[in-house]
């Protein structure tokens, strides 16, 4: 709820600030399962694409963030859900898959971490395992 609530204020910031603009948003199916393969370079890049998608999304985060008082609070709010970055994460996998089952549309950041802008990282295998196991519809994204 507190995403519907805040997503209209977060569009209109980001179009003001950041001169915010989408192409695209019409590949984003309306209903079903998507996941959302995102390049990851600033800290607002889930807010961005969250604003950007005609979609309510969900999002993996960093367990790290979870950790922070009110903060984890805040983002699990906003559908965030914690992914240990280091190794596999069967409990981060499951509640994806979960997600995905229900026809959800779910925001990955393949690289794992932020990258340098214009350059793409080396990927993890999580999106791709996601994508295979699920058989959601992959959609890129790109942020610059």
């Amino acid at each position: 709820m507190l995403y519907e609530i805040l997503k209209p204020l977060a569009v209109a910031v980001m179009r003001i600030a950041f001169r915010l603009e989408v192409h695209g948003r019409e590949h984003v199916p309306a209903t079903g399962p998507v996941l959302l393969a995102c390049n990851h370079v600033s800290v607002l890049d889930p807010p961005l694409v969250g604003g950007a998608s005609p979609r309510v999304l969900h999002f993996m985060a960093k367990e790290e963030l979870f950790r922070v008082p009110l903060l984890g609070r805040f983002i699990s709010a906003l559908n965030a859900h914690p992914v240990r970055r280091d190794g596999s994460d069967s409990r981060a996998l499951k509640t994806a898959l979960r997600l995905l089952g229900e026809g959800r549309a779910l925001l990955v950041f393949p690289e794992g971490t932020r990258g340098v802008e214009g350059r793409l990282g080396e990927t993890r295998p999580g999106a791709g395992m996601l994508a295979v196991m699920s058989g959601a519809t992959v959609v890129p994204v790109h942020i610059s």
